[in-house]
């Protein structure tokens, strides 16, 4: 996760992201409102390279 966590913050922007993590039959959001990033498809393939095409989710921010 701190790799991840680290290309993510290599890329500045105004985009923001979350961590879903499942363990057993639990789901935990770990979310970072200080860190923000952009997403391009440069970060996009050097997501997959770490964790695969699987384990990469893109959405729209729901505004609560």
């Amino acid at each position: 996760m701190r790799q991840i966590h680290g290309l993510l913050a290599s890329f500045p922007g105004s985009d923001r992201f979350a961590f879903k993590v499942y363990e057993a039959s639990r789901r935990y959001n770990l979310e970072f409102p200080s860190y923000t990033t952009r997403y391009s498809p440069e970060l996009h393939r050097s997501l997959l390279r770490i964790v695969g095409d699987q384990s990469v989710e893109v959405s729209p921010l729901r505004m609560h």
